[in-house]
């Protein structure tokens, strides 16, 4: 076996998102790497090096190593079954030892090509869902010389060159081991959206910190399918567009592309603090309760409690269009819950909900709206307008806003 060979097995290892999002384990990984081929380091000095334990590190209290040891020899096991190396090289954490091993293998003919991540998956299915559906509906919303494209805020996307990023709503996922070697079940938590956001939880709760584990999963509300399917056949065809998850929504793209966010409020993620930046809303305790700040009064929705059980119920759904900082377009359609979510997608896209719309706001160019939504199970039975306000956009990208207070739950 030759070190270059070697050397770029362990790039591809690195390249091929075998260890998912975890900061943790590809320091484990590297900091193996890293040893002498013949030299296994020992469990302490793995806590201290990798895994920021003290002094007082005891491997009778604290399995962290030997947990992520099992993930990645289990990773690394995988991996080089479903995709053996181009280099003749497998790499292998040998049972009892913290070392990398490598092994001199025969390269197959055909090997298997790797797989697209889990993450991927979910998003393409329900963006591929979506188009192939707006595609039998191109045109049908147009019929009569009633064009939806008109309004706003559609005919302002038409207006520009600039490309269109559409946002849809992910949720990040990570793995709970509990007290053994396995996971064994996956955790949504509204206060970790990323796997930075995991890492800096675990460095805070070393006690429980070998617990979790980034497993590259998001997942997609069903909604966002529907949503598409309604917007699509009235984004301009000639336009650049592309689509990503909140999760990973860069912030630069609100002065380079016009932004259309589609989804759950509580999904916005980074785009949530530009889109109620001078909205006259606020949540409450959850993201299914919305408060209004001109006159104090609260909406809550009550699908989470009424959904399950197949009672109608009462949801809000929320739509806002405004101007960007270089003159984009940025637009939430968004939802509490899946049926909100459908609702309002539904009416930003028909032509008397937005003239109604367009009436309310004074035609302003920059506007906001609460929608009531009656649903059943995740349905959208029915959809109105509840009250609709102009947006001071100025008020957005000023600095003077740090003072307004809290709009958010609490983390």
């Amino acid at each position: 076996m030759s070190p270059q060979a070697l050397t770029d097995e362990i790039a591809r290892v690195r390249e091929s998102g075998l260890l998912g999002r975890s900061q943790t384990l590809s320091r484990f990984f590297d900091f193996l790497v890293a040893q002498p081929p013949e030299a296994a380091a020992k469990e302490s000095e793995i806590a201290l090096s990798v895994f920021g334990r003290g002094a007082s590190f005891s491997t009778d209290q604290d399995a962290v190593v030997r947990v992520y040891a099992h993930r990645l020899r289990r990773k690394l096991e995988e991996f080089h079954d479903r995709s053996p190396s181009p280099f003749g090289v497998r790499l292998s954490l040998p049972r009892g030892e913290y070392r990398i091993a490598a092994d001199t293998i025969s390269q197959p003919p055909g090997a298997p090509p790797e797989r697209p991540s889990r993450r991927l998956w979910w998003i393409a299915a329900a963006v591929g869902v979506a188009l192939v559906a707006a595609l039998t509906l191109i045109g049908a919303g147009r019929a009569a010389g009633a064009d939806p494209a008109r309004q706003q805020p559609w005919a302002s996307l038409a207006s520009d060159r600039l490309p269109l990023v559409i946002v849809v709503g992910d949720y990040y996922l990570f793995g709970d081991s509990g007290e053994g070697m396995e996971i064994q079940r996956l955790v949504r938590e509204f206060s970790i959206n990323s796997k930075d956001e995991l890492y800096a939880y675990m460095m805070r709760h070393p006690d429980i910190s070998g617990r979790y584990a980034d497993l590259g999963l998001t997942y997609l509300p069903l909604s966002t399918a529907t949503a598409l399917q309604h917007v699509m056949p009235l984004l301009p065809r000639d336009k650049p567009m592309r689509i990503v998850p909140a999760s990973s929504f860069s912030p630069d793209l609100l002065k380079s592309a016009d932004v259309l966010y589609l989804g759950h409020l509580s999904g916005l993620g980074v785009l949530k603090e530009t889109a109620f930046a001078a909205s006259r809303f606020s949540f409450g305790e959850t993201y299914d309760q919305i408060i209004d700040r001109r006159t104090g009064r609260r909406y809550e929705g009550q699908a989470g409690a009424d959904a399950a059980g197949g009672l109608m119920y009462r949801d809000y759904g929320y739509v806002a269009s405004f101007t960007g900082p270089a003159g984009n377009r940025i637009t939430i359609i968004a939802g509490t819950r899946d049926a909100s979510a459908q609702g309002v997608s539904e009416a930003a896209t028909q032509v008397d909900s937005l003239r109604k719309l367009a009436r309310a706001t004074g035609r302003a160019d920059s506007f906001e709206a609460l929608y009531e939504v009656h649903g059943k199970g995740a349905v959208d039975i029915d959809t109105r307008l509840l009250l609709a306000s102009p947006i001071d956009t100025s008020r957005i990208w000023s600095a003077s806003l740090s003072g307004e207070g809290e709009r958010f739950p609490a983390s």
